[in-house]
């Protein structure tokens, strides 16, 4: 798993700078995917990668499954 985790950050970084963040789904807060995803003011859109997404509370659970189900059109989403 953390190979293939590591080959879609890679592929989705490209040449593009962004940043990777790193975070466990129990360690979310509800609000916190809007500050996640949000670009730096010197970076692209950074890639997160959610591990252990199965332990995020419910209000968490339901804004990754409303951001998977439809991500905004200038987002790429991977879901592993």
């Amino acid at each position: 798993m953390e190979r293939a985790v590591a080959r879609l950050v890679a592929a989705a970084v490209g040449d593009s700078g962004a940043g990777v963040r790193e975070v466990t789904g129990g360690g979310l807060n509800p609000g916190d995917l809007a500050s996640l995803t949000s670009p730096s003011l010197f970076d692209a859109t950074p890639v997160v990668v959610i591990t252990g997404a199965q332990d995020a509370g419910k209000d968490v659970a339901e804004e990754l499954a409303a951001i998977a189900a439809a991500p905004p059109p200038e987002d790429r989403k991977s879901v592993v």
